[in-house]
């Protein structure tokens, strides 16, 4: 029976599918829920039918120790990420459907100062934004680029597993967190004794990793990771935060050295139908590297940003969005919402009809 939910949804274009108890399922498209009325409501013994086709004896134990469980499964049609949770008593699913196609840099229309980030030999490289904004999708198709045209070493650690990347010119070892390693400290300890050249973090989510990982960067490997912010310079704020402000001055000197670059991502509205990234670009100058040393500089990095358009490939979201908007891609009223300067979005538009 959920399988043919996941056929449904595959077939809508769907991101997500969501299972709740008294609910018929609801699926995500182009950022929002829609109930599908041809499924009927669903009780707790459907939903737990659900849970018993695709759950392995390994998941029920977490499960029913833990309450929830995340994990990965492979249908016919696409591979899943599977978190199932207790709510008021009743388990619920959430599905993130994946494809198994890892689509390139170039079809997904990102950047060009993204190849040159992944052809780094060295450095911290973070990829952030809102949950859904399509982070890893975007780190895949690095991973692929680098996989396709470097001769190199990558180790993934993420939980769980989503996009799955076959070696190519590169070899690509892909860890689980929770099966094939307990944390994601722990794996990048480890990794240091598995001769890595490229090292992903699906998520810097506390101090120990960020820590890890600002280590691996210092000597001499790169680093993809990922956070949850909401522009390029909260990345940077998030990270120093993280640690004891005793410690605020020795991180900002370690983290100028190594962080290379941060893509803060989201996804709007296209003009027509579906979804567009907007791309908010980050490349560490040596003024960005000085002012991320001192606390009261933080806030000029956008203008360094936004100044080193034309020759770094730099760019703020509102500059971003005055491109799409050019491109013909978006409409003027998505622009103005999404924008962070509205009079500054107006001004772009003014200075490319001159």
């Amino acid at each position: 029976m959920i399988l043919r939910i996941i056929k449904q949804a595959i077939s809508s274009s769907a991101s997500d599918i969501h299972i709740t108890y008294g609910s018929k399922p609801l699926f995500r498209l182009d950022g929002k829920l829609n109930i599908q009325e041809e499924f009927e409501a669903c009780t707790d013994e459907l939903i737990k039918e659900f849970i018993n086709e695709i759950i392995n004896k390994e998941e029920l134990e977490t499960l029913e120790r833990n309450k929830q469980v995340d994990f990965a499964i492979n249908t016919q049609w696409a591979r899943c990420r599977v978190n199932i949770f207790m709510q008021r008593g009743h388990f619920d699913i959430v599905l993130r459907l994946i494809d198994f196609k890892i689509r390139s840099l170039k079809e997904l229309g990102l950047s060009s100062v993204l190849k040159e980030l992944a052809g780094l030999n060295s450095g911290l490289v973070l990829i952030s934004g809102v949950t859904g904004s399509g982070k890893s999708t975007t780190l895949a198709a690095i991973i692929d680029y680098i996989n396709e045209n470097f001769s190199k070493n990558i180790i993934t650690l993420e939980d769980p597993i989503e996009y799955v990347h076959k070696s190519k010119k590169s070899i690509v070892r892909q860890r689980e967190v929770g099966k094939d390693v307990v944390s994601f400290e722990e794996g990048i300890r480890a990794s240091l004794r598995e001769d890595p050249d490229v090292l992903l973090v699906g998520e810097m989510r506390d101090l120990e990793t960020i820590s890890s990982a600002i280590t691996l960067a210092e000597t001499g490997h790169l680093v993809l990771a990922t956070l949850h912010t909401r522009n390029a310079t909260e990345s940077i704020d998030r990270i120093i935060d993280v640690f004891h402000p005793n410690h605020h001055q020795q991180i900002r000197v370690q983290l100028a050295h190594v962080l290379e670059g941060v893509i803060y991502q989201m996804l709007i509205p296209r003009k027509n139908i579906g979804r567009v990234a907007c791309l908010e670009i980050l490349r560490t100058t040596l003024p960005i590297r000085n002012m991320i040393k001192t606390k009261d500089n933080i806030s000029k990095i956008k203008d360094e940003i936004y100044a080193n358009k034309s020759k770094l490939g730099t760019q703020t979201i509102t500059q971003a969005l005055a491109d799409l908007y050019l491109e013909g891609i978006i409409d003027k009223q998505t622009g103005l919402r999404y924008s962070e300067d509205e009079g500054l979005f107006c001004k772009l538009l003014n200075e490319n009809d001159i």
